[in-house]
């Protein structure tokens, strides 16, 4: 559900125009394929409370569950109040961006951009060595920020191969997108605003 709480993504410069529309492009589709996760994982409780609400579950067993939705187009699942919308815009050095909505999908993103941006002032890191293996990391990385919902579906019975496919779709493809425009500097990190603590940031001038 959403609520006054928001994504500030901090960036260190504007960019050119293609620039921008990939950055948004490429933030929204993150965000929708995080929420479409979300979504998988919801779909699978409900299914596995359907399938014992009988009188099997009274042996002592449960059935597992043995699919899950394969969404081919992430956008379909997201309610439209949902939808991630622009709030505000500070672009000077440095500038950010805040972003309201669906508070999982939001920190998911803030998490990975934060992680990534601290393995990234490590200098050895910067070596070409290091960077290739910097890659695979960066695929746990992506993994370990949703070990947890990765969990929940274990438990459920959900078959591993489905699991993995959904978490290379819409968690470890779509996070490792947003590594192009952090490279690029258009992001730097990112944090959580909520409540009253930022309202200076609904005031709907924009500064560039």
């Amino acid at each position: 559900m959403k609520s006054d709480t928001r994504l500030r993504v901090n960036t260190e410069k504007l960019g050119d125009i293609r620039d921008i529309i990939q950055y948004l492009q490429v933030l929204e589709m993150a965000y929708n394929h995080l929420y479409a996760f979300e979504f998988i994982i919801s779909d699978a409780k409900l299914r596995h409370k359907k399938l014992n609400e009988s009188t099997y579950s009274s042996w002592g067993t449960t059935k597992p569950v043995r699919t899950i939705p394969n969404i081919r187009k992430p956008v379909e699942v997201v309610l439209p109040d949902d939808r991630i919308q622009i709030t505000s815009i500070i672009i000077k050095s440095p500038g950010f961006w805040e972003f309201l909505g669906n508070i999982n999908p939001l920190e998911v993103i803030r998490k990975y951009l934060c992680d990534r941006h601290e393995r990234k002032k490590d200098e050895a890191y910067r070596n070409q060595q290091e960077r290739e293996r910097g890659e695979l990391e960066n695929e746990k990385v992506r993994t370990q920020i949703v070990q947890e919902k990765v969990n929940v579906l274990k438990d459920l019975g959900v078959p591993e191969e489905k699991i993995r496919k959904a978490l290379f779709e819409h968690v470890i493809k779509p996070l490792g997108e947003l590594d192009t425009i952090q490279d690029k500097r258009l992001v730097v990190d990112a944090e959580i605003i909520g409540g009253n603590s930022s309202d200076h940031s609904r005031d709907d001038s924009r500064e560039f």
